[in-house]
């Protein structure tokens, strides 16, 4: 879940990455009565796509229905509409949930979130939302259980000044416009009133080809630490061309790394990732087994949900059925779903850090502000760290 968000910094307008039709996963059912249904807008159709946020939802309806008793006894089912990669792909999605009353409260699960969320918030439906865009957490009526690219971001850099003690930091990035028109200025500002400093010109790596003359490249730079925020597929050759070139400094992967696949390759050992979660972690190093069950009991054990988008689901699905328990179950209102959303917090959802909702002012809707640190130690990450971030100290404005 790379970094992703449209931010405003003085003057400078900044939207990260993510990229992503109409289906129906069905839960078990064997409680009485018609299910309360779940909207979930999912990326999956292009190039960059999510699958394991739809399987992944549709293992915690299991759970929930097997082991929670549902919701008051009623049974949750979640309604999949999968998206491609443009605004009107999530507007068509989001009005067909903003049309349909039997869906009671919709997950986002789209780089292009603020346009779906729109939609649905002006019907009074409410959202629990993927950040990718800074109306995500500052529209009413939008709750985002997941960071985005502030703490995402400031996490990584505040570990790099405060644990590891940098004083500037070298990037590799993916070989995208968007490494330069928005990741770059994303983490100059941020990094600034840490006192870190960025060292040299940002590398980019192509998606194709040897990395070994852009990983060289970053070295030259003589950083105190160097931080790779790349595609998945790019993780394992840049740590192996780090680890031919001897490079010594502490290396911080984002989150696209933070995958089981990458991570059981051993490439990485001795890097830090940074994670939404905790689903990266080896399942006996987890601060408690309730994912690690989920997956493995509900999900048949799949690798792909171990991951950011993984737990993400798993979280949010949880994170709906609580509500709805708490506004009235099938009697729910969209009214009294904001309410318990609005008071919603939790210690115990699997593989998350803390949340609490709302944010402060005006992050209203940021009730994920904490950064999960790992470390990985051959072919397994264990926890690190959890950073919490002070979304008022970033100096970031809402979008005009």
């Amino acid at each position: 879940m790379g970094l992703r968000i449209l931010v405003r910094i003085g003057s400078v307008l900044i939207a990260i990455w993510i990229a992503t039709a109409c289906g129906s996963g069905e839960s078990a059912a064997d409680m009485p009565g018609d299910p309360i249904r779940i909207g979930l807008i999912s990326q999956e159709e292009e190039l960059i796509a999510f699958p394991e946020i739809s399987i992944a939802a549709e293992t915690a309806v299991s759970y929930v229905n097997a082991e929670l008793s549902g919701v008051e006894g009623t049974p949750i089912a979640v309604d999949v509409c999968t998206v491609g990669d443009t605004p009107e792909s999530v507007i068509a999605c989001a009005q067909e949930f903003a049309n349909d009353d039997g869906v009671r409260i919709v997950l986002m699960g789209t780089v292009n979130a603020a346009a779906g969320n729109d939609t649905l918030v002006g019907v009074g439906k409410p959202v629990l939302t993927l950040v990718s865009d800074m109306r995500d957490i500052t529209t009413p009526g939008v709750w985002a259980f997941d960071p985005g690219s502030p703490v995402l971001a400031a996490g990584l850099l505040e570990f790099s000044a405060n644990e590891l003690g940098a004083t500037t930091f070298g990037l590799l990035g993916a070989d995208d416009p968007s490494t330069a028109e928005v990741l770059v200025p994303l983490l100059d500002a941020l990094a600034e009133p840490l006192g870190l400093t960025r060292a040299g010109d940002p590398i980019t790596v192509p998606l194709e080809g040897d990395p070994a003359g852009p990983v060289k490249l970053a070295a030259d730079n003589a950083a105190d630490v160097l931080l790779a925020v790349v595609d998945a597929s790019q993780c394992v050759p840049i740590a192996d061309a780090a680890d031919s070139l001897g490079l010594s400094i502490p290396k911080i992967a984002a989150d696209t790394c933070m995958t089981s696949e990458v991570i059981s390759s051993g490439s990485l050992d001795g890097w830090y990732g940074i994670s939404v979660c905790e689903a990266p972690i080896a399942p006996d190093r987890r601060t408690d087994g309730t994912f690690s069950h989920i997956v493995r009991t509900y999900g048949d054990g799949d690798p792909r949900l171990d991951s950011s988008f993984g737990c993400w689901a798993v979280a949010n699905v949880i994170v709906a059925a609580e509500v709805l328990a708490e506004a009235g179950g099938a009697g729910a209102t969209n009214d009294s779903i904001a309410q318990a959303l609005d008071a919603y917090s939790s210690d115990s959802l699997p593989a998350y850090p803390p949340v609490s909702c709302p944010g402060p002012a005006p992050f209203l809707g940021a009730c994920l502000r904490t950064a999960t640190i790992v470390r990985v130690e051959g072919n397994e990450a264990v926890p690190e760290a959890l950073v919490p971030v002070d979304l008022t100290r970033l100096g970031l404005a809402t979008e005009d």
